[in-house]
């Protein structure tokens, strides 16, 4: 009997080991459970940074609407008001391009015009020569005739340009008279309007926290943002400053012979504004991209966007 009763007890031992065995975990199981808390803790931190940018955007957004109101009733209709004075300013400005243009056409007319003269008097005198040495003159008769040619049409040319250069010359004066009217008409408008430089030195980053307080819903459900036509330091530092993480700084440049093929002509007191060219020098860009005529383009995008996912 009692050896009986110790085989039992031995049987229960052993079919309660081969329980506890059935119930240990897998280790590759254990592996991925530990994989998944290490996710839910990261989700959660992202979630706790997701919340704390969401209210800082809150701030931003709120400070904005102050701003903006404060603004609206300072400005008041000044802005509408001088409206067409600013819009004379810029048709100004493509009238001086136009003037330009012009006074570079004439001089080269001009130019063209006495060479092609110069041309014609330096052939009749090797064809006097020729026929008082009895030599053949044919070959500078016929560069005679062609410097006759082209004299004849760079005298046309020449009077052409001259006739444009006077029109757009006219069409400036008008303009910066009409400029100057509108300027001394809506003077106190005008002063009470130019209030962006006035807000940038009392808040340098002023305008940048309105471009994204204005898209903050666009903001939070997109993943990039492209903020163009950045202009100073103080824009970057600001960006810097709250996205350093996720920035990247383009640059598009071109030749300043390519920019004047394509139309471009500098303009003092605008080309050579602060902020116009502030950004030429010491900056730290991401990528720089040519925009040259000879650039390619494809292979320039495909960098930048290996850039962009990396």
């Amino acid at each position: 009997m009692a050896n009986l009763a110790d085989a039992e007890t031995k049987s229960i031992a052993e079919s309660s080991g081969t329980a506890d065995d059935d119930d240990a975990l897998d280790p590759r199981v254990q592996i991925e459970l530990e994989r998944l808390n290490h996710a839910n803790e990261a989700i959660n931190h992202l979630e706790l940074q997701l919340d704390e940018a969401r209210k800082t955007l809150k701030e931003f957004s709120d400070a904005g609407e102050i701003e903006l109101a404060q603004l609206e009733k300072s400005i008041g209709s000044a802005v509408s008001k001088t409206r067409s004075y600013y819009d004379a300013r810029i048709k100004l400005r493509d009238a001086r391009e136009t003037l330009t243009k012009a006074k570079h056409r004439f001089e080269r007319a001009q130019a063209l015009h006495v060479a092609a003269k110069e041309l014609a008097v330096v052939s009749a005198d090797y064809i006097d020569e020729a026929e008082r040495s009895n030599q053949n003159a044919a070959s500078w008769n016929e560069t005679y005739s062609q410097a006759i040619a082209k004299a004849a049409d760079a005298e046309r040319e020449k009077y052409q340009a001259d006739l444009d250069q006077q029109n757009a010359d006219q069409a400036y004066s008008e303009i910066e008279k009409l400029v100057e009217k509108l300027q001394k008409d809506y003077r106190r408008a005008i002063n009470k309007s130019q209030w962006g430089e006035d807000k940038r030195h009392e808040d340098s980053s002023i305008f940048c926290r309105l471009a994204i307080e204005q898209k903050d819903e666009i903001c939070l459900t997109n993943p990039i943002w492209i903020v163009c036509d950045i202009r100073r330091y103080t824009d970057i530092e600001f960006f810097q400053k709250y996205f350093s993480n996720q920035l990247l700084l383009v640059r598009i440049e071109a030749s300043t012979d390519t920019r004047n093929k394509r139309g471009w002509i500098f303009t003092s007191d605008i080309d050579d504004s602060e902020s116009e060219c502030q950004l030429d020098e010491n900056v730290d860009w991401s990528f720089i991209f040519s925009n040259n005529d000879t650039d390619n383009f494809d292979e320039q995008i495909n960098n930048l966007i290996k850039i962009i996912n990396s």
